[in-house]
């Protein structure tokens, strides 16, 4: 990583003879009954695709014994290694410490639920060998009920149209695959609210899909609330787009717009009628000065934006301990 705002990573994650060809990163989060399934299905999976392989688990410091598990797995494994954060960073952050450590030729990017079809690793390989620097995975539909599915599409088309993304973020998988030089391009962003697909689509290169089947989370619930959701959602906005500051010039010019309309419908009230004292005066002045003060802000607000992206430099994570790296 060329930029210090990320590199705070122990020195033994880059010890090794070899460099794998394929590097599996997977953030987890209380998945202690997943992972020794989730590592027999990619071990099955990868060792089909080559010898050279790693698979990298990061804790997110989970508070329910995974990294237990993950110790468990690397003693007998050494094609698995662990890492775990020393405070809960949240996916993002623990995706960037498995990127940062990976050595592979490709990085696979895969949440730990098993939602997501470890047999899809084989497509995704096999289109990328075709020259594509980035193939995604788009969901052919979400295994969820009717409700929460209506309540996600227009959550992520808000997320979509507000950061400007290339892709959808509805039907747009966490799993996918990248050359080290799209891994490079990406630890390049110093951003505080460093988000996976957001950046994976900032940062461009040649890139393709392909259609993976959304399975049910294998055991466990997914710790995703809706005050989480609506949490990631605000810091992706934030972190990756000024159209809500467009927004809210766009709101002012249309209080200034209806502001002067009103005003001329009460001057001619007023000229023929017997309105209420003051009335016409203060209505106007309200308006205008609110389309005003609005416009305003936002123009502030796109200029100390730009500022505030620029000025956080602070680390993203700090490691605790770190697993089979040092063979």
């Amino acid at each position: 990583m060329t930029n210090s705002a990320h590199t705070v990573i122990s020195n033994d994650c880059r010890l090794g003879a070899t460099t794998p060809v394929i590097s599996v990163i997977s953030p987890v989060f209380k998945a202690k009954d997943i992972l020794p399934e989730l590592v027999r299905r990619l071990h099955d999976t990868l060792a089909e695709l080559t010898e050279d392989y790693e698979i990298i688990l990061v804790d997110d410091r989970s508070p329910d014994g995974d990294w237990e598990v993950i110790r468990e797995i690397c003693r007998t494994d050494d094609k698995v290694k662990g890492i775990r954060l020393s405070i809960n960073c949240g996916q993002n952050k623990a995706i960037i410490a498995g990127m940062e450590a990976a050595s592979g030729d490709f990085l696979i990017v895969m949440d730990c639920d098993l939602q997501e079809d470890v047999n899809s690793i084989r497509d995704l390989y096999a289109k990328i060998q075709e020259g594509y620097d980035v193939v995604l995975t788009k969901k052919k539909s979400r295994e969820f009920g009717l409700l929460r599915n209506g309540i996600t599409r227009v959550f992520y088309a808000i997320l979509t149209f507000l950061t400007n993304s290339s892709f959808s973020f509805y039907n747009t998988g966490l799993l996918s695959i990248i050359n080290s030089k799209v891994k490079d391009a990406m630890l390049q962003v110093n951003t505080k609210n460093w988000f996976y697909l957001p950046v994976l689509s900032q940062v461009g290169f040649n890139r393709t899909q392909i259609e993976v089947t959304h399975h049910k989370r294998f055991a466990g619930k997914s710790s995703y609330s809706f005050k989480k959701l609506y949490l990631h959602g605000i810091n992706l906005i934030l972190g990756h787009s000024v159209k809500l500051l467009h927004i809210s010039i766009g709101l002012g010019l249309v209080f200034v717009f209806f502001a002067l309309i009103w005003a001329a419908v009460l001057i001619t009230v007023y000229f023929n009628g017997d309105p209420q004292s003051g009335y016409t005066s203060i209505m106007v002045a309200l308006l205008l000065f609110t389309g005003l003060i609005l416009s305003s802000i936002g123009v502030v607000g796109l200029y100390i934006g730009k500022i505030f992206e620029q000025a956080k430099n602070d680390p993203d994570y700090f490691i605790d301990q770190t697993l089979n790296f040092e063979k």
